[in-house]
C-alpha cells in the first residue's frame, strides 16, 4: 500500500523482469498508460494530456510513465517512453504475425537505466526485434563500476560480447578477466555480474528463448568482496 492508503506504485523490475540487470531497489517507479496493446484506465486518467497524444499515434502498444531517484536521492523528471515500432507482416501488410525481418539501432532505444543507476546505460531490443527466439541488449558501465547484484535465469541461455573496454565477470564462484571481443556463453542457472575496468565496459548481450514475461531472478548484494 502507498503512504496515502492507496495502492503503491510498483518498481520497474516488478513489472518487467528484464530490468533485474540494472535495478533491484524501490527507487524506480513506473506505471502504464498502455501496456502490450491494452489501455490502462487509471494510468490514462492520471495523465490525460499524455494519453491524448498517445492516441494520435497509430499502432501504439506500450507507453509508460517512470519516476526514478538518481544519486542525489531526488526524484527525477518522469520519462515518456516512445511507442514500440509497428511491425508489418510481409504477406498480409498487417500487424500480427512475426515480420520477415526487423531492424533497429540499439543506440536509438531508450536508456532504461540512467534515471536510477547513473553509472549504467542499458538498452533492451527484444521487443523491437519481433523475434520468437532472440533478445539483444546493449550495456555500458562507467569506469570502475561493479554491479553488486547478480542474476540468473530459469530457461534463458545468454551470450555476452565485449565490444569495448575491459573488466571482470563473476560467474558463480569464478571470476574471469574480460577484454574486447571476448564472447562468454552463460547457462541459465549460473549467477553472473560485471565489473568495468579503467576504460569502462561495453557489452552486447544476446538472449535465447524464454517465457513471455521473462524468467530472470535477482541475487542482491552478491558481489561485495
Amino acid at each position: 500500500m502507498g503512504a496515502d492508503g492507496g495502492e503503491a506504485m510498483p518498481s520497474f523490475q516488478d513489472i518487467s523482469k528484464d530490468q533485474i540487470e540494472i535495478t533491484d531497489d524501490e527507487s524506480w517507479k513506473t506505471f502504464f498508460l498502455y501496456g502490450y496493446g491494452f489501455k490502462s484506465k487509471l494510468g490514462t486518467e492520471m495523465c490525460p494530456r499524455t494519453a491524448a497524444l498517445m492516441e494520435r499515434i497509430p499502432s501504439t502498444r506500450s507507453a509508460t510513465r517512470r519516476l526514478g531517484r538518481g544519486a542525489t536521492g531526488r526524484a527525477s523528471e518522469p520519462n515518456r517512453s516512445r511507442p514500440r515500432e509497428h511491425r508489418i507482416d510481409s504477406a498480409t501488410g498487417k500487424g500480427g504475425r512475426m515480420s520477415s525481418y526487423s531492424m533497429k539501432n540499439l543506440k536509438e532505444i531508450d536508456d532504461v537505466a540512467g534515471a536510477s543507476v547513473p553509472e549504467v546505460e542499458a538498452r533492451f531490443a527484444r521487443k523491437h526485434l519481433d523475434s520468437r527466439e532472440l533478445g539483444v541488449s546493449y550495456f555500458h558501465y562507467a569506469p570502475g563500476y561493479r554491479s553488486r547484484m547478480g542474476h540468473h535465469h530459469r530457461e534463458q541461455e545468454e551470450a555476452y560480447v565485449i565490444v569495448g573496454g575491459s573488466g571482470r565477470m563473476k560467474l558463480d564462484e569464478e571470476i574471469v578477466e574480460l577484454r574486447q571481443w571476448d564472447v562468454i556463453r552463460v547457462a541459465p542457472e549460473v549467477v553472473r555480474a560485471f565489473e568495468s575496468g579503467p576504460e569502462g565496459l561495453e557489452i552486447i548481450a544476446v538472449g535465447g528463448s524464454r517465457p513471455e514475461d521473462g524468467d530472470g531472478a535477482r541475487v542482491p548484494d552478491w558481489w561485495t568482496d
